[in-house]
């Protein structure tokens, strides 16, 4: 539950971090409003607290598991576990952050919208032509029977 709450922040915090971006696809920190820089101070609390959540249960596992005489052992995994977890925190903001802008998320949405409404068009435009091909071929040999079409000599007479 904590993984599915904290990624929503974090994804949520990226995607503010996205509205500012300039076109050079940089985010000036002088152009956040104070609502996403709460976000954003409220997200790096929440890896900061994560990451001490996972330091502490990683430490006491390898203490149960192997004894209490690997404390450098417990550390190092500790903190290997933990540094892991925050960079796959860190990175869940930048690829929200960094991944296109508010007008590609717009014009995906657009796409969205209008994707069954032009396939629909275009499958009756087919049926049309598929039936329309029918129709012209029926016509075509009814045209042969009634005048046969005869074939013209080398010089064009027949």
């Amino acid at each position: 539950m904590i993984t599915l709450v904290s990624y929503g922040c974090f994804a949520f915090a990226g995607d503010c971090l996205r509205a500012h971006k300039d076109h050079s696809g940089r985010i000036p920190l002088g152009s956040l409003d104070w609502l996403t820089r709460v976000i954003v101070i409220a997200c790096a609390a929440g890896i900061a607290v994560l990451g001490f959540l996972v330091f502490s249960r990683m430490w006491s596992e390898v203490l149960i598991a192997l004894g209490n005489g690997a404390t450098t052992t417990a550390i190092s995994m500790a903190a290997a576990v933990t540094a892991v977890s925050v960079l796959a925190n860190v990175m869940v903001i930048s690829v929200h952050a960094l991944d296109g802008s508010k007008e590609t998320d717009q014009l995906h949405a657009f796409g969205a919208a209008v994707r069954r409404p032009l396939a629909r068009a275009d499958r009756m435009r087919r049926w049309c032509v598929a039936r329309l091909d029918q129709r012209i071929a029926v016509r075509v040999r009814k045209a042969q029977r009634v005048m046969p079409v005869v074939n013209p000599g080398p010089d064009g007479r027949p």
